[in-house]
């Protein structure tokens, strides 16, 4: 597996955390729409040597959060397996005591492209899947 292939599995989680803070969203979702109105403003933009965050929204009427990344290397590089290892620390990542699915009661979706624009992966995580 490439550097980049090893890297981009630890730092997708990594670039979630930096875009998906905390933070309690009114009923209303304004909270939401105003964050997610924010990041667009920097997007695309990159997350690290190999991903790059293309787009991120909101569903108020099923509570969606959703952002969609592109990374920058061939998939083909990635270990087998690597597709449970990121559901898994995606649903970490989400659970926490800061979570948006734990702590928030929102689901949380996340689609990655390859550079071609064909999907990779879209990991999902929702309240219901913290324990």
């Amino acid at each position: 597996m490439s550097f980049a292939a090893r890297s981009v599995i630890g730092k997708l989680a990594i670039c979630c955390a930096l875009l998906c803070p905390s933070i309690a969203f009114a009923d209303d979702c304004s909270a939401a729409k105003s964050m997610v109105a924010e990041m667009r403003r920097d997007l695309p933009r990159l997350a690290d040597m190999s991903t790059q965050v293309i787009g991120v929204g909101v569903d108020c009427t099923t509570r969606t959060f959703f952002y969609e990344k592109m990374i920058l290397f061939d998939p083909a590089y990635l270990e087998p397996g690597w597709q449970g290892r990121q559901q898994a620390r995606f649903t970490a990542l989400h659970c926490n005591h800061q979570g948006l699915a734990s702590a928030n009661k929102w689901n949380v979706s996340e689609t990655v492209y390859d550079l071609y624009g064909a999907e990779v992966i879209t990991l999902t995580v929702s309240p219901g899947d913290c324990r």
